[in-house]
């Protein structure tokens, strides 16, 4: 059974989804994921496997998306002005 590794990239966030390209061939890169935490931020990330087991990996790309805390946070000011 394999363990979980923790990435460097998300340290002090918890990951509640993952979403990912099915049509991805490629068996030593997840290509570019979408990753959502509890507090919703959505995040864009690349993983790479330095060996052919995933054991080593390597973070690209990381990139914060979308927050959609504040997204619903202005939606919802805009709305009451109204």
């Amino acid at each position: 059974m394999r363990t979980p590794k923790p990435l460097s990239s998300f340290k002090g966030h918890v990951i509640e989804s993952i979403a990912w390209d099915k049509q991805n061939s490629e068996s030593n890169t997840t290509r570019e994921i979408l990753v959502g935490t509890t507090t919703g931020i959505v995040f864009e990330v690349i993983i790479e496997a330095v060996d052919r087991l995933f054991s080593s990996t390597k973070e690209r790309g990381f990139a914060k998306v979308r927050s959609l805390t504040h997204s619903l946070t202005h939606s919802l000011t805009r709305s009451l002005i109204r």
